[in-house]
């Protein structure tokens, strides 16, 4: 009798510490995941590789902030942390790997810890943290989302925790708006925190106008891109059908809005528009559609259920399981890999790697290698046309080339660095 009871005492007063290492293992799952399927690579992550071996940290931040990154948009947080991880680690995935779930852990214990404080209910907040740890980035590229979600939920924490240290989550905000411009969304869960603490809104004030200021150094260089061409990764069009059952959940949504209605939670309406201004800008993108946009919406979707939904008890289970259910039911939980499992843009990068590395070393010299008969699929023909094939092959061979593919005939020119 003893033992139970110091066992409940034990629970008890170690909840908070018991749910962090519950999302802590939920977390590590995915990483698991990560490391038996070999996904890392995106699309976007070999023209990066290619911009930062040829240009210094100062460089890149330099022409960042005036001009755009590769793509167009003012952020440089994120390809600093990138650039600092690839010059220690080269393109060692795991590294990659390691920091991304790092980020993704706090994010996750952050939105357990805030919703915690908001509705002082650590069970309805363990909820919301298995909630936004249902999505999962892998990529190297992914650490943009990562990042920027991190300084949301630390803005949103600093400005709950220490109120009278506003400077505290403005600066915090700054360096999301430096990450990612969704980070924007942030005002919409500072609302909310505003409105549940009843604060004044004259808190809310310097943030509008950081944000306002943000805008005009965003928007005026990404009109005078507009418009792109019909191919364009960023082209703006109509949202089309197929956008919007995609990126947006609506059964979640509308059993959301029926517990705001029923149970007058209107405070929580906020987080409900900050998902959607979240996932807004992306509906309109004509060639793009990718996973990775609805991470950050995601854990505002979390924040939103932990306010809405009532304390765990028996009356509430039925509620419960709705939520789980238009959340993805099973999906709530990460997936597991039971067994290593090939992936095939890596394989296919490693087959070329293999046929390069056998020609310089059989043919010392100078070489042209035909690649044509290699079937390669998407990142090895990126690895190739980003001409970063030197950063995946060993030093030791690597060291004494220049190589220049030839995306048009398929064959990659290997030049002795003393001859070129």
């Amino acid at each position: 009798m003893k033992t139970s009871v110091s066992w409940v005492q034990f629970l008890s007063r170690n909840r908070t510490g018991i749910a962090v290492c519950v999302l802590v293992f939920l977390s590590f799952l995915h990483l698991f995941f990560a490391l038996r399927t070999h996904v890392f690579f995106s699309g976007d992550d070999f023209a990066v590789l290619a911009y930062i071996r040829a240009h210094t940290a100062l460089d890149m931040t330099r022409t960042f902030l005036t001009q755009g990154d590769i793509w167009g948009f003012k952020k440089i947080l994120g390809y600093l942390f990138f650039t600092a991880i690839f010059r220690s680690f080269g393109i060692q995935s795991l590294f990659f790997l390691l920091f991304n779930h790092l980020l993704h852990t706090i994010n996750v214990i952050l939105v357990f810890s805030l919703v915690s404080a908001l509705t002082k209910d650590r069970l309805t907040g363990l909820f919301s943290g298995l909630v936004a740890n249902r999505l999962y980035l892998f990529y190297f590229s992914n650490i943009h989302e990562y990042l920027a979600l991190f300084f949301i939920l630390i803005s949103a924490w600093l400005f709950l925790k220490y109120p009278g240290y506003l400077y505290l989550s403005g600066l915090a905000f700054l360096l999301g708006l430096l990450t990612k411009e969704i980070t924007l969304t942030f005002l919409f869960l500072m609302l909310a925190i505003v409105l549940l603490r009843k604060y004044s809104l004259t808190r809310v004030i310097p943030f509008i106008c950081l944000s306002f200021i943000y805008l005009m150094f965003q928007a005026l260089p990404f009109i005078s891109r507009l418009p792109v061409s019909p191919d364009h990764p960023y082209r703006l069009g109509f949202p089309t059908w197929g956008n919007w059952l995609f990126y947006l959940n609506f059964p979640a949504i509308f059993l959301a809005v029926a517990i705001v209605i029923f149970r007058r939670r209107h405070t929580a309406l906020p987080v409900l528009l900050g998902y959607l201004a979240a996932i807004l800008p992306v509906l309109f993108l004509v060639n793009r559609r990718e996973i990775y946009y609805q991470y950050i919406p995601t854990s505002f979707l979390a924040v939103l259920f932990g306010l809405v939904l009532p304390r765990i008890s028996a009356k509430s289970i039925p509620v419960y399981l709705a939520a789980v259910l238009t959340l993805g039911g099973r999906s709530l939980f990460p997936p597991v890999a039971f067994r290593s499992y090939p992936n095939w843009q890596l394989v296919s990068i490693n087959n070329a790697l293999t046929v390069i590395a056998s020609n310089l070393a059989s043919r010392p010299g100078s070489v042209n290698i035909n690649l044509e008969s290699l079937p390669l699929e998407r990142d090895a023909r990126l690895m190739l046309g980003s001409q970063v094939v030197d950063l995946f092959l060993p030093p030791a061979l690597s060291a004494d080339y220049v190589f220049n593919y030839n995306r048009d005939t398929h064959v990659l020119s290997a030049v002795k660095k003393s001859l070129h």
